[in-house]
């Protein structure tokens, strides 16, 4: 290991803008070598300053993080560059802060630009983002058609939202595209992804049949685990279920129990 840090560093101090990013992060995550922000910030920058779109884009990731004794907001300036050149994160990083004021001032049109750009360049979150931009018509055109398109191939990656999104739009009774069979397909990928509201589509699907067979103990178990994670109407579904006895025996103490949870819940 320390052959190979040293082979490292002298790489780096000859003048190579990737060996600097990697020695670099060695120093950041304390990585074979002792922690050292400092050096790792100076070896950044340097690295930018020399081309590198990865060194611009952690320098940024510094700025964000205000470990430098300087405007938090230069962040946006080397976020910019590494977006320029392609770097996806940056773009999407670029799309949140447009998106939520952050650094800059709001700006729909520039968060659904730099969604598209982090999509174009295959970044999943980013997907999911921009065609949640088309699906409403945030900052660019609406067309429900591209955001279902983008969602899928975000979906495809593994993002749970997009997985969510996709289910919860094919279940969706208010739109002429309902199809049952796709929407249970998708929720129950985020439902095993530990997303509770689509945890608690996939208990609805059981107990309605939706996508699926009926199944009252199917439909109570991911009530269940809806509810312990923090779902408000898998709560309350969990009191109708224990009161009426569906799926399981009556259950007044728990209705009760599970009444008082849903009661309780911020979110509700």
């Amino acid at each position: 290991m320390r052959s190979g840090l040293s082979k490292l560093k002298k790489i780096a101090y000859s003048g190579d803008k990737d060996a600097m990013v990697k020695l670099a992060l060695c120093y950041y995550e304390g990585k074979d070598v002792k922690e050292d922000i400092d050096k790792a910030i100076d070896l950044f920058y340097t690295a930018a300053k020399k081309g590198s779109v990865e060194g611009a884009f952690y320098l940024a990731e510094c700025y964000r993080a205000d470990l430098i004794d300087d405007d938090s907001s230069n962040c946006i300036k080397w976020y910019k560059l590494a977006a320029e050149n392609g770097h996806d994160k940056a773009a999407l990083v670029l799309g949140v802060c447009y998106d939520n004021g952050l650094f800059v001032e709001q700006d729909e049109k520039q968060a659904a630009n730099y969604y598209r750009q982090a999509s174009e360049k295959g970044n999943a979150r980013a997907m999911y983002e921009y065609g949640c931009c088309l699906l409403e018509g945030y900052g660019t055109y609406k067309n429900i058609k591209e955001a279902l398109v983008w969602f899928e191939k975000s979906a495809e990656l593994g993002e749970t939202k997009a997985e969510y999104s996709l289910g919860a739009y094919y279940l969706d009774n208010s739109n002429n595209q309902r199809d049952y069979n796709i929407a249970f397909k998708w929720l129950l990928k985020a439902a095993y992804n530990s997303n509770a509201d689509a945890q608690y589509s996939v208990a609805s699907c059981y107990e309605n049949g939706y996508g699926t067979h009926k199944d009252f103990k199917k439909a109570l178990g991911w009530y269940l685990v809806a509810a312990e994670n923090g779902n408000a109407k898998a709560q309350e579904s969990l009191s109708v279920f224990y009161t009426l006895g569906q799926g399981v025996r009556k259950n007044d103490r728990l209705a009760l129990h599970w009444h008082n949870k849903f009661l309780n819940n911020p979110d509700k």
